[in-house]
């Protein structure tokens, strides 16, 4: 509904653009802009510079597929974990195990590179954040300040004695 689309339009890349969405990142996705057309998502991906490698994919990656090997995009899936054998576990919208790419409903699905038809992976350019604490000599554990902030106080003559860092890289 909130996407304005008629109902019983395939709906993959739909969904994915609603899943950005109610994160608040839409930004991430299509420039925050509108499309149903996996290709035009392709190609999207492909003008800025956000494909890796097929074998790179990581969580938050969008996954995308070519069932009838055309070199376009039929399908498009979000991963969840690249798990040790190499495969992904995806969430996809429109699929079933019957029918990958049009099934009528949400699923996880496991896509194997080589197999399921992967055509290619869109890394979105997710913010990386560092926060950083202090504890100072005097003053104990003071809070953490984002990246490129100061932490701790200056001037007073009391040294760090230790750091702690946190990260989502």
């Amino acid at each position: 509904r909130d996407y304005g689309y008629d109902n019983g339009a395939p709906y993959c890349c739909i969904f994915q653009w609603d899943m950005f969405q109610k994160c608040k990142a839409l930004e991430l996705f299509f420039d925050g802009g509108k499309t149903a057309s996996c290709t035009a998502l392709l190609n999207w991906g492909y003008n800025r510079g956000l494909l890796v490698d097929l074998k790179d994919g990581r969580t938050g990656d969008l996954i995308l597929f070519d069932w009838d090997d055309s070199r376009d995009a039929d399908h498009v899936g979000m991963i969840k974990t690249h798990n040790s054998d190499g495969s992904y576990l995806t969430i996809e919208g429109n699929t079933s195990i019957g029918n990958n790419g049009n099934g009528g409903q949400v699923m996880r699905r496991t896509r194997w590179v080589g197999y399921d038809h992967v055509r290619a992976i869109i890394r979105p350019k997710y913010q990386k954040t560092v926060t950083y604490q202090v504890h100072q000599q005097t003053y104990g554990w003071l809070p953490f300040v984002d990246e490129g902030e100061c932490a701790g106080y200056t001037g007073r003559s009391k040294r760090m004695e230790s750091l702690r860092i946190n990260s989502d890289f």
